[in-house]
């Protein structure tokens, strides 16, 4: 039977991975071209903040009805439209001319990309049981990180086709990489299948193994979800329930503290780097050993917490670690030592991005029904996302102000820290709940409905 679970892994979560990777390298490829957007567009530091952070406006506003609409459309259908658009409106940057055109842009392109990582969790929780969610999450989670790496080389690359056909640099890189997600957009309608009795690689006792091994932690045999018509059911009881339950409004301000010091990474560790007297081509280059130290860490913890099931802990551990790493880097960017100030980056970094996955994870275990994990996922990552905006302004304005994003860093270090004191409350709060729901996932037969192959 592991062997049915290793040939749904490598189907699903792989692709997963590569759409997750081409959002999150479309999504913070401006901090990729800083200095040369802020140059040829005339725009001041705030400014270049500001757009940033514009996109995770309609980005959190869009996640919760984002999600509604994947269940009814299908996620295939639903997936490739987000791809599609969010690839043509990145296609639109390059024709940006000042700070106006570039904010117009920037917000719709976080319209059109909100709901593919919820979206995405979500989707995970119709294919794997809540004891390996951790793991796959990551899986396809570190694809961001990856993309730390490959568009840090994507960009080294292409900047240097600058006055190719006329065009700028970043004017290439914003068309190659959103011509990019088009093309692979219009793939998934075609490749990702919607539900476990929907793949074609499946046989019929592969499909009911697939969908019983989930569907036993579904105590409400009413909504099993990997049944088509129930799948596009929402149920509006859930939605209110969940969105107003207090664990869930803590795992989202837990979740917006981390994405405060996860968003800050993404876009400004090419322009931190470069303080360190490295030029924009030299520093996008640099990134890439961090990034690859971050999905190497981000995978050990995945497969320790999956295995222990000690979620809060890891994401504990990691905080702790990231506290002390931002106060030593925000110590070292007064310092002259580069080998101190590199094993900051990289340190902060690892930490950072190896807590996201444990707290999905985490989340989904009192996620109950599909409607509530719809919900419950778009809303957390949602409210979540708004500190990719508040994170940019803190260190535009730290950078406007001091002249070095060094202020900036220690606040996004005291964010940090306020994620470990989060994380010991929650996980004490949430402790029965999830002893419970352990027996009573013990006691619920497997449920093998006729109709779900």
């Amino acid at each position: 039977m592991d062997d049915i679970m290793k040939k749904v892994t490598w189907r699903i979560v792989p692709f997963a991975g590569l759409l997750y990777l081409l959002s999150f390298i479309d999504r913070v490829n401006v901090g990729n071209v800083h200095q040369s957007l802020k140059t040829d567009l005339g725009l001041s530091e705030e400014q270049f903040g500001q757009t940033v952070g514009i996109f995770f406006l309609g980005y959190c506003l869009f996640e919760v009805p984002s999600n509604m609409a994947m269940k009814r459309f299908s996620p295939s259908t639903w997936i490739a439209r987000i791809m599609v658009t969010w690839g043509l409106l990145t296609v639109a940057i390059m024709f940006c001319k000042n700070f106006a055109g570039l904010m117009v842009v920037r917000a719709l392109l976080g319209c059109a990309e909100s709901g593919l990582f919820p979206g995405l969790v979500f989707y995970f929780t119709f294919w794997f049981n809540k004891k390996e969610r951790a793991m796959k999450i990551a899986m396809f989670f570190v694809f961001s990180a990856v993309a730390g790496v490959f568009g840090g080389l994507l960009a080294y690359g292409i900047l240097k086709m600058d006055g190719v056909l006329n065009l700028k640099g970043w004017q290439w890189l914003f068309l190659i990489e959103g011509g990019i997600s088009v093309l692979v957009g219009i793939s998934v309608w075609f490749f990702l299948p919607d539900y476990p009795q929907n793949a074609k690689w499946l046989t019929p006792e592969e499909k009911v193994y697939v969908i019983s091994r989930v569907n036993n932690e579904k105590p409400r045999e009413e909504e099993a979800i990997y049944v088509d018509k129930s799948a596009q059911k929402i149920v509006w009881k859930d939605v209110l329930q969940t969105v107003t339950d207090l664990k869930f409004i803590m795992f989202a301000l837990i979740y917006f503290l981390l994405c405060n010091c996860a968003y800050t990474l993404s876009f400004f560790l090419p322009a931190i780097i470069s303080e360190f007297g490295f030029d924009t081509i030299v520093s996008n280059l640099i990134t890439t050993p961090v990034y690859t130290a971050a999905i190497i860490f981000s995978l050990i913890i995945a497969l320790n917490s999956d295995r222990t099931g000690l979620y809060p802990h890891h994401i504990a551990f990691c905080s702790c670690i990231g506290t002390a790493s931002y106060i030593l880097l925000a110590i070292s960017m007064t310092k002259t030592s580069l080998a101190f100030q590199y094993t900051s980056v990289i340190f902060s970094t690892t930490s950072t991005f190896a807590m996201v996955s444990p707290i999905l994870a985490w989340l989904t275990l009192g996620l109950k029904t599909s409607t509530s994990s719809a919900t419950g996922t778009a809303f957390v990552v949602s409210v979540g996302n708004i500190g990719g905006y508040v994170g940019p302004q803190i260190m535009t304005f730290s950078n406007s102000k001091y002249g070095s994003y060094s202020h900036g860093i220690a606040i996004i270090g005291a964010l940090n820290f306020l994620v470990f004191i989060g994380v010991i409350i929650l996980g004490c709060w949430t402790r029965n709940d999830n002893n419970e729901d352990d027996e009573l996932s013990e006691k619920t037969p497997i449920l093998q409905k006729k109709n779900a192959v």
